[in-house]
């Protein structure tokens, strides 16, 4: 009888899925947020300096209406004392009349017309408007107070004109008529036309009745404006300057469809990374089941791989959005930051950018470590003795041990044991091991840590990894804690899972595992509740070498402000156009001219058309049809002596050793900051020795 088929356990959701969506939701939120801000800052910069050029161009016709009044109400008073006495062809009193109006910028024309309209002098020949015409109508308003005619064709210059009338007495104290000045409706806008402002910018000067007298209106369309008025209380004129809101937030529109566009390309890679980590997870549950019934040794050896290929597709996950959350990162604290130096100390708008640039930098410290447990960072590969790193993170622990803590150490002191990988690296593992045994012993212990020589003659299987035959420092970390449970033991160097709560970030056993794979090494856990805990990092000894690297903490001079550059041509490739932005901005700002693709075949297509045309490539590593690291080799190709600076979120020792092949001057980590590119710049066209990051 066949045995029945036992179908494989029901795949529930990974907890670090929920993380991963949870991130990109953040991420997502983030994005919108900031964009926000951006729009409201953006329309409240371009508001108050459409007030301020309206403001300005009140003032302007202010002062010109003034004199214009002054003008009219000298020419009354003339008449009134018999100064100016008007005559049908009299040439004195047009003489007279000319010389006041040549005085005035903005008045054209002077006439006097007795009470039924008919001429009695003017300064120029030009056929006067009706004063029927002006607003307000006679009888309808004080009788000093100063009228204003509609708009008219100026026959002898062709332009349109506007009049303002005042009435006058004779010297017999009864109402003698009216002294007119002609106005040319063109002066009314000032200097508004000849100042170039934006081309969606319209003025236009309306009557106290709403007749506009100069001008372009807005049109009546529906579209959203931003709009200032000021009233020119010399005549009761209003200002209306206004602007159209699409237009002003063009630049703005642009920047969203790049960050929205930057955020569905990360979104869909977080969706193919976890279809293929779901896919992994299946296939290895069906392994699991087809191996059941073998030994148990088998089953142990099963386990730990899964384990491992469980980090593993964890770190590939993590280390992909990492790479696609740097290059948002950089724009959003790069124009972030140069929006923050041109907002106003104390504003509002710089007490926001502020809190996006803090957001951005903790944004940065939490994608470095989630770079070092994928072994994507880009760290610097020396060798060094592992004695005096250990010996570093014991003394700076000595001090907050406490008394109730005894720190026990066991060194092999000579030979030195020399290890290949990041110095830094190994001292932040060792200190997060430390602190956490420290933490497992809040009443008090025994904190044991040892660094010994070991030998495998076989393939050694640990609890969490594999290493192979060979030589290798073992740095034992123990403790008299309370040990950890099996459950727990499963998760442990996932990245985000904590037993702390909101005290933990559960990314410090995760950063453990990444630095510890980067030398090639394993980690081998052993516990049990309430009898400790003992964490063994296993790395490969390097032997028949020299120190290369002095320990970390090693105090670095600091650096001295680097010289403006000469207009030297930098060629900068990325295909994020945000970044390309950013980029050419703080380029020019130090004094060299940018040229900017983010298309890697087009820079290839202008560096083959003129190879000596630029002094330096700036280009990023991962990019659609040409990598960085490919571009940079053929550049070398067309011109052998072009400095070569190659940027990467994601990297590691394979881009280090494919950027050395390919004449890379320098490999920097996304995202920069603009004196770290500055420094790298002025440093690569010096010809200097630069290490890599």
């Amino acid at each position: 009888m066949a045995a029945a088929h036992t179908p494989p356990p029901a795949q529930r959701l990974h907890p670090a899925v929920l993380v991963v969506l949870a991130l990109a939701a953040l991420m997502t939120l983030a994005v919108v947020v900031t964009l926000w801000h951006l729009r409201r800052d953006t329309l409240a910069i371009e508001t108050r300096g459409l007030q301020t050029l309206a403001s300005a161009s009140a003032d302007e016709l202010e002062r010109g209406l003034q004199g214009v009044l002054l003008a009219l109400q000298a020419t009354r008073d003339d008449l009134r004392e018999a100064r100016l006495q008007p005559q049908p062809a009299s040439e004195e009193a047009a003489a007279q009349l000319h010389r006041r109006a040549t005085l005035i910028p903005l008045l054209r024309t002077l006439w006097v017309v007795d009470r039924s309209g008919r001429l009695l002098a003017a300064s120029t020949p030009a056929a006067v408007p009706a004063i029927e015409a002006f607003h307000p109508a006679a009888g309808d308003d004080e009788a000093d107070a100063a009228r204003v005619s509609e708009p008219f064709a100026d026959l002898a210059s062709h332009e349109t004109s506007v009049a303002v009338a005042l009435r006058f007495v004779g010297p017999d104290g009864a109402f003698g008529g009216w002294v007119v000045a002609q106005l040319p409706a063109g002066g009314l806008l000032g200097a508004f036309p000849a100042a170039e402002p934006a081309p969606d910018t319209r003025l236009a000067i309306y009557r106290r009745d709403g007749l506009r007298l100069a001008g372009e209106a807005a049109p009546a369309d529906g579209r959203e404006r931003l709009a200032a008025r000021r009233r020119i209380e010399a005549l009761s004129f209003e200002l209306v300057m206004t602007r159209d809101v699409d237009a002003v937030l063009a630049r703005w529109r642009e920047l969203a469809r790049i960050a929205g566009a930057t955020s569905s390309g990360v979104l869909l890679i977080v969706a193919a990374l976890l279809w293929r980590m779901l896919r992994a997870e299946r296939s290895r549950r069906l392994v699991q089941q087809q191996l059941k019934e073998r030994g148990e040794h088998a089953r142990r050896l099963e386990h730990k791989l899964a384990r491992s290929q469980k980090l593993d597709a964890l770190g590939t996950l993590a280390g992909g959005v990492a790479h696609d959350f740097n290059n948002i990162l950089a724009a959003v604290a790069g124009f972030g930051d140069m929006a923050r130096q041109a907002a106003a100390e104390g504003s509002q708008q710089a007490r926001h950018l502020d809190r996006v640039l803090e957001a951005a930098e903790r944004g940065k410290a939490v994608v470095d470590r989630i770079l070092t447990f994928s072994r994507g960072g880009l760290r610097p590969a020396t060798v060094f003795a592992v004695q005096p790193v250990v010996e570093q993170v014991l003394g700076l622990l000595a001090a907050s041990a406490g008394e109730r803590l005894q720190i026990e150490r066991d060194m092999a002191e000579q030979p030195p044991l020399l290890v290949r990988g990041d110095a830094t690296g190994l001292f932040e593992a060792v200190a997060n091991l430390c602190t956490n045994a420290m933490q497992a012993m809040p009443d008090g212990g025994v904190l044991r840590v040892s660094v010994r020589p070991l030998r495998f003659d076989a393939e050694h299987w640990t609890s969490h990894g594999r290493l192979d035959a060979g030589e290798c420092v073992a740095i034992e970390v123990a403790d008299t804690g309370r040990g950890i449970a099996p459950e727990i033991m499963e998760r442990l160097f996932e990245p985000f899972f904590t037993t702390r709560g909101q005290a933990g970030t559960g990314l410090g056993l995760a950063v453990v595992h990444g630095v510890v794979a980067e030398f090639g090494g394993a980690v081998d856990v052993r516990s049990r509740p309430d009898e400790g805990s003992t964490f063994c990092l296993l790395l490969p000894r390097v032997t028949g070498v020299t120190v290369e690297a002095p320990p970390p903490g090693v105090a670095v001079a600091g650096a001295k402000p680097l010289p403006p550059g000469r207009g030297q041509r930098v060629l900068v490739v990325d295909d994020e156009p945000a970044l390309v932005a950013l980029a050419e901005e703080w380029i020019a700002g130090m004094g060299y001219e940018p040229v900017g693709f983010s298309d890697a075949r087009l820079a290839l297509a202008e560096l083959q058309a003129d190879p000596g045309r630029f002094d330096l490539l700036l280009t990023d590593e991962v990019m659609p049809g040409l990598a960085g690291t490919a571009l940079a080799q053929q550049a070398r190709r067309l011109r052998g002596d072009l400095p070569v600076l190659l940027t990467s979120g994601y990297g590691g020792p394979d881009l280090l050793r494919r950027a050395a092949a390919a004449g890379v001057s320098q490999v920097l980590a996304k995202p920069l900051g603009a004196l770290e590119l500055q420094q790298a710049i002025e440093r690569a066209l010096q010809g200097a020795a630069v290490p890599s990051a």
